[in-house]
């Protein structure tokens, strides 16, 4: 299966480079994981229990190098996040959607990995066995993502994958 991703990775999406390609700036990418982590840090320290001032305070302190790295992004000739990507009106659409289908997905597999477990009474391997056809989907479509925009315009790509993905669950 792995040899057959290989091979059919470079087919359905192909290579894309931009002549006009800015250097990486790393001060940026430093700025980025300095911003997330914490958050994410904090995060785990309150869902475990943990110190819950330790925890706000990371949070706070990932979210303050997040505005750092918000100004300097804007000041930026050359960002490594271009944020007037998001006044487009297509652009933020589809962010809003990818954001809802990421929770709405990711809960589905923790309420099927729940119920696998304490209602069928399923051992962790088991039930991670019978994710294992979700997870697959998932590659599936990712790989059909690039041939299908060939055939058709994005927004209909996406509504496909939308609609098609609860009907294959259903």
């Amino acid at each position: 299966m792995l040899a057959l991703v290989l091979l059919a990775g470079p087919i359905l999406l192909p290579e894309h480079k931009n002549p006009a390609a800015g250097r990486l700036d790393v001060l940026s990418a430093a700025l980025s994981l300095g911003g997330v982590l914490p958050v994410i840090y904090g995060i785990k320290l309150v869902a475990e229990g943990g110190n819950s001032a330790l925890a706000f305070t990371t949070i706070i302190v990932g979210f303050e190098i997040g505005l750092i790295f918000l100004r300097r992004q804007a000041s930026l000739a050359d960002p490594l996040l271009d944020l007037s990507l998001l006044t487009r009106p297509r652009v933020s659409a589809a962010l809003i959607v990818n954001l809802l289908d990421f929770f709405v997905g990711f809960g589905i597999l923790l309420l099927l990995a729940q119920y696998l477990q304490l209602i069928l009474g399923l051992t962790p391997l088991h039930a991670g066995l019978w994710s294992i056809p979700a997870g697959l989907g998932s590659v599936v479509g990712a790989l059909l993502t690039s041939p299908m925009l060939r055939l058709m315009r994005p927004a209909y790509a996406l509504a496909l994958g939308l609609a098609l993905g609860p009907a294959l669950w259903g």
